[in-house]
């Protein structure tokens, strides 16, 4: 199993782990990662304040347009009440007024004068004329009691209902007193219908059908709403307006409160309440990125230093091979005599390793000589081949060797032999050769020849004395002959 662990050696020598990088790069990444995800999470948690804020501040902004718009139409039918009441009867200027104020709001879809509560007038004419004759609190008559009420002189506002146009509408049904001499009495009701419709544009709920609608309500756009009547029994008690959906939401809910009964309004986000916050997906990127910026180099100086110490560790390795070969080739060249000889890339400079300055009577210390002062320690009649040797080497570029002596100052001579050659490295050109003492192989070849000479001669001689041998045998044995021919 591979290893993270993957040592390096250190400025102080010493092995260090690369553990350390790794895990550091792990634990920043962890914390960028939990950082991150904490300002996602505080991010959807200040927009789902803020839609709270907002929501709560459009629906108050709704509820007190209700509450404003039901009391301003309240104060229109007062007024009318008002002037039956002083009257105390219906008056021919009575349907200007009513006309001018079916002109004015246009909302108020009819308008119903119904003395001791039987309908006896309907504007606009022509609207309902056939509820005339009827009570007009027929349709309140089917509300519950506590929407119906026990007092007879209170005004009452309910709705929604289906109005004779078959459209829906809310109805105000306003008593109206009369004072005779100092008594009142109940001189009967007016009915006001608002179209259901229109109070929903007037008061927000719904978009108006011209143009004005989106700067005046914006919120209509990013709120889901539904209104219900909670004067009536919990189980018909659904919205009137609206989605019931809405109320299983956790809605912002306003109580609207009027006279003969108590509205809810309930508003909740349209996209609901987990919707993402509209700068999620730049967030999350901006996190991304700024996590990346952070962990990248982090990431980057571990692979680097992952890196490093692969290079560290077969740079040792490297080392530990080239010191072993440096250990071999110094006992080899310790056990040979060889001496390694450098020159400098200006043709003038001549160095020496230890044992190559003691071949030339040098001390080790001095290992850089001027290539002239060199020659001057050469036999000058192996001058001329010495310097063609380095002539050759550092110049023609060709390995060269040469045999040449050297000169002591006590007038002892070594002969030495240098093997040279030119090759171009990492640094440049260099000249670089070996040498080495053959003193002894000389001197043995010289006593070798001398020996040759010597048992030439001595075979020469030999030879001669066997051919006299041969040639007094002979005459011998001439004599021989004669003296057995004289005999005989």
């Amino acid at each position: 199993m591979t290893s993270w662990s993957l040592p390096f050696r250190g400025k102080d020598g010493r092995i260090t782990d690369t553990r350390l990088s790794v895990v550091a790069a792990v634990l920043v990444a962890a914390m960028v990662m939990t950082l991150g995800f904490i300002l996602d999470r505080q991010n959807q948690a200040f927009y789902l304040r803020e839609m709270h804020i907002r929501t709560e501040n459009d629906a108050a902004l709704i509820h007190a347009r209700m509450i404003g718009q039901i009391n301003t139409d309240f104060a229109l039918v007062r007024n009318l009440a008002n002037t039956i009441s002083a009257a105390g009867a219906i008056h021919p200027e009575l349907d200007t007024q009513i006309e001018r104020l079916l002109l004015q709001n246009p909302h108020l879809s009819s308008i119903v004068l119904a003395p001791g509560f039987i309908v006896e007038d309907v504007f606009p004419a022509g609207e309902g004329r056939s509820r005339i004759g009827q009570d007009v609190r027929g349709e309140l008559l089917l509300k519950p009691s506590d929407v119906r009420g026990s007092d007879r002189f209170a005004a009452k506002f309910y709705g929604p209902v289906l109005t004779a146009r078959g459209a829906g509408g809310f109805v105000i049904l306003y008593p109206v007193v009369s004072s005779d001499q100092g008594s009142h009495k109940l001189w009967g009701a007016i009915e006001a219908v608002i179209d259901e419709d229109r109070f929903y544009e007037a008061t927000g709920l719904r978009p108006i059908r011209n143009s004005e609608n989106q700067e005046r309500y914006p919120h209509l756009d990013r709120l889901s709403l539904a209104v219900r009547d909670l004067s009536l029994p919990a189980l018909n008690s659904m919205p009137f307006f609206g989605d019931a959906a809405v109320l299983g939401e956790q809605p912002v809910r306003r109580k609207i409160g009027f006279p003969g009964g108590t509205w809810e309004l309930a508003a909740v986000p349209s996209a609901g309440w987990n919707a993402p916050p509209p700068n999620q997906t730049f967030l999350r990127v901006a996190i991304i990125f700024a996590g990346g910026i952070i962990v990248f180099p982090v990431f980057m100086s571990s692979l680097l230093i992952f890196e490093r110490s692969q290079n560290v560790k077969t740079l040792e390795k490297r080392e530990t091979q080239l010191s072993e070969l440096s250990q071999r080739l110094d006992l080899a060249l310790e056990s040979s005599q060889i001496g390694i000889w450098e020159m400098g890339s200006d043709g003038t400079q001549l160095f020496w390793d230890d044992r190559a300055a003691q071949l030339h009577g040098h001390l080790p210390s001095d290992r850089c000589y001027k290539l002239a002062d060199w020659i001057a320690v050469v036999h000058p009649d192996d001058r001329p081949a010495a310097e063609a040797h380095f002539f050759n080497c550092s110049i023609v570029g060709n390995t060269a060797s040469v045999q040449y002596r050297v000169i002591f100052e006590n007038g002892f001579e070594r002969y030495l032999r240098s093997v040279g050659s030119h090759y171009k490295g990492a640094s440049g050109t260099q000249t670089i050769g070996i040498v080495w003492d053959v003193t002894g192989d000389v001197l043995m070849n010289d006593d070798l020849r001398h020996a040759k000479e010597t048992s030439d001669l001595k075979n020469a001689e030999l030879e001669l004395a066997l051919m006299e041998l041969s040639s007094r045998e002979q005459l011998l044995e001439e004599l021989s002959r004669k003296l057995s021919l004289a005999l005989d």
